[in-house]
């Protein structure tokens, strides 16, 4: 307890000192403490004071308080603590208001709100899978159509008042592999 009062008590007369707040002071004073400890600077304090930056992240996994991204142009990955993380989702790229980060044992942390979230395929280096078709194609001569009793009725003739284009997915995307089995794929 008395070490813990020793170290506040250096801290106010820092922030009385130099008139900055306690948390600043603080800052200050455990960097010095470090140096003369001999201890890397970045395990000697758990906070590091800097002003806000606003950053582009690639979302990596979604918690329920926190989010883990990757800031474009780092390397490395960081904890974001927001409000909002809720409306995240893996592979979002997000613009990020980062007010605060330090590191704890080894991983680094920010805190901060998000401003912008997106789906960016190219900057996340993917490559969409292909379509294929578009051609026009009449609805009501290739199905069924669906007649009263059928609440679906009055859509149906809706979507198939005119013909609509329509695309075929490339085959990967339902699990159909080269050199696989079709009769094999798990989406049959």
């Amino acid at each position: 307890m008395t070490a813990r009062r020793d170290l506040k008590s250096i801290i106010r007369d820092r922030q009385h000192k130099t008139g900055v707040s306690y948390t600043a002071a603080r800052v200050h004073v455990m960097r010095d403490r470090a140096q003369l400890l001999g201890i890397p600077d970045e395990a000697a304090s758990t906070a590091s004071i800097e002003r806000p930056t606003r950053v582009e992240a690639a979302v990596l996994k979604v918690g329920t308080a926190s989010v883990r991204i990757r800031i474009v142009g780092e390397d490395g990955q960081i904890t974001l603590r927001s409000h909002d993380v809720w409306k995240l989702a893996p592979g979002h790229i997000i613009t990020a208001r980062i007010e605060k980060r330090w590191t704890f044992r080894g991983d680094a942390y920010a805190s901060g709100r998000i401003e912008e979230v997106r789906i960016d395929v190219a900057r996340l280096g993917l490559v969409p899978l292909p379509l294929t078709g578009g051609e026009l194609e009449d609805l009501r001569t290739c199905y069924e159509p669906v007649r009263r009793p059928d609440p679906y009725a009055p859509l149906w003739r809706r979507l198939t008042a005119k013909p609509r284009p329509w695309y075929e997915m490339d085959g990967i995307a339902w699990a159909a592999f080269p050199g696989e089995d079709p009769d094999e794929c798990p989406m049959n």
